[in-house]
This record gives C-alpha cells, structure tokens and sequence, in this order.
C-alpha cells in the first residue's frame, strides 16, 4: 500500500498549496486567539457563563462560517475536487461521487487549523468509505504546508489511537474561540508551530511503532517534499 501512496504523492502536493486556512491575522484583530488557561474556564461553566466571560475578556469569536474544509478524491490517475464544505465533509457525499474515479484510492482534505493530524470523525469516515489512504493537508507555514497521510485498511486500529490522541491535544497552550448563529461556542485547537510539529511527528511514530503506514510530509510550492516523519527517502521531487 506504500507503494500506492508514493504514486500519489505529485497529485496531494499539486492541491496543497491553496488550500483554505483561517486568516491568522483576522484571529488576532478579533482578540479570539486564547491561551489554554482562558479556554479551561470557558469550558468549566454554561453557556451563559462562557458568553459573559468573552464580553469581559473583549473577545469576538471567529464566525463558524469561517471554518471550512477542502476535500479532494485521490483516484488512480488523477485528484478531483469535491469543493469546500462549512465545519464537516459528509461522507455520503463522497460515496455518491465515487464512481468518477476509475478507481478510488482514498482521500486528501483540508483543516482550516495548523494541525493536520485526523479526528475520530475523519477516521470513521475514511472507513465508511473503504479509503486506503486518508490524507490531511493543513497550512502551518505561509511558504509550504503540511501533508499528514495515513495508509492502511486498518482504520477501527488507527480510531483507537487516534481517540487516544486527542487528550494530548486537548492540552496545547492555545485555542481560537467560534461561536455559531445560535451563540453556541467552540473552541478549537490552535497550536503553535513547535507543537504542531511536535505532536504529528509523535503522532506518526506511534502509527509506524504499531505498523500502521504513515508520513508526515512538508510540502513547499516548488513541489519540493520533505519527509519530516517516515519510512520514505528524506527527500523528494513532485514532477
């Protein structure tokens, strides 16, 4: 299945580039950019408590609006965009339009955060779907992005570890505060560039330690690959 994913690899680096990432700077103009301790107390009262406590604090949550993803079908021969897509891909959508590949590999989507390691929903949806290759692609640098693949069919094993993650990410030091058209609020995870590193790289060594195939690739606009975590060359060219 390695040898499937390298094949791939110049189809998910030609739509990394300009994929959709929440505009930094906007963030930061919103005041809604938080440290770990501020989100720990939004999160210990209600709702009421946590909208009282933005307005006290003069943070303007991010618009859910502005939380979109991008998804991509990898078929044998060439990547087909599924468009962008508010918060959550549905995978029935994906199941419909299968059929426009002569044969479905799997797929490559977008987190509009820097952090391209999957959640629970993207690895239950890449096994609905029967993908053998599910793909995050995430903008940590404004001059390359970070393409985190996972190769297997065994997703119920990768779910697992990846429930076990997320504690781990829930203890970053920074998050984004969104709130919806009904003043529910989220919080997402908004970690640095370190910890972004850090944890997918941790995150792909534990795959690869239980032999579940995964990389975490660097991918510059040049096309240029650097394999950050894998059993792949350190280097690689995207024709």
């Amino acid at each position: 299945m390695y040898r499937e994913f390298q094949d791939l690899i110049p189809l998910i680096a030609s739509v990394s580039d300009d994929v959709y990432a929440i505009d930094f700077d906007h963030v930061l103009k919103r005041n809604a950019l938080i440290d770990r301790s501020i989100a720990v107390e939004i999160m210990s009262g209600d709702l009421d408590y946590g909208l009282k406590l933005l307005r006290t604090l003069n943070i303007e949550p991010i618009p859910l609006a502005m939380i979109r993803e991008e998804g991509f079908m990898l078929c044998r021969d060439v990547i087909l965009s599924l468009g962008s897509f508010q918060w959550y891909i549905d995978p029935k959508l994906i199941l419909e339009m299968k059929s426009l590949c002569s044969e479905y590999l799997g797929f490559v989507h977008s987190h509009p955060i820097p952090l391209p390691i999957p959640t629970p929903e993207d690895i239950v949806n890449a096994y609905q779907i029967s993908s053998k290759i599910e793909c995050i692609v995430s903008k940590v640098y404004k001059e390359s992005t970070l393409a985190l693949c996972i190769y297997t069919d065994k997703w119920m094993d990768i779910l697992r570890i990846v429930e076990e993650f997320s504690l781990k990410i829930m203890n970053i030091s920074r998050f984004i505060v969104v709130h919806s058209e009904d003043n529910e609020i989220y919080l997402l995870p908004y970690p640095s560039t370190s910890e972004t590193l850090m944890l997918s790289i941790e995150f792909v060594k534990k795959l690869n330690s239980e032999g579940l195939g995964s990389s975490l690739m660097r991918i510059h606009r040049d096309n240029e690959i650097e394999f950050l975590c894998s059993r792949a060359p350190q280097s690689f060219k995207a024709i």
